[in-house]
């Protein structure tokens, strides 16, 4: 399997294209927010490219390349292979660009549930249910 099979594979699957619509919105959102905060500067972009684009992405193709070349190499975990691994890496890189996006309509005045906002600060609404 060649580098250009492993990256065309990886840009074509679904998991990586979720995780590219979320740090497209992620950005957007969080530029927008800083703008209105009054906080702005474009070393946020930058910071946000190394700690988000680069610290996410970068490792998830290393996995996800892992578990296409070695499916069935085992991780140490019973029953826990690359491929797996893989998969969980995709859920913490999305749970974490969801939280950032959370975090962002938060700071643009969204009202949100105290569980999903920042436990109850001003903007949040009291959980329904």
């Amino acid at each position: 399997m060649t580098i250009n099979h492993l990256i065309s594979t990886f840009a074509h699957d679904d998991q990586t294209k979720t995780v590219l619509v979320l740090i497209v919105l992620d950005l957007v959102l969080g530029v927008c927010a800083a703008v209105k905060l009054g906080t702005f500067a474009l070393s946020y972009i930058a910071n946000f490219a190394r700690n988000d684009v680069l610290a996410k992405v970068i490792p998830f193709f290393a996995v996800y390349s892992a578990g296409l070349v070695a499916p069935n190499v085992s991780v140490g975990i019973d029953q826990a292979n690359l491929a797996n691994l893989s998969d969980l890496l995709f859920v913490a890189v999305a749970g974490a660009l969801v939280g950032s996006l959370v975090s962002s309509l938060s700071d643009l005045g969204f009202p949100l549930p105290a569980k999903l906002g920042r436990g109850g600060q001003a903007g949040a609404v009291d959980d329904v249910g």
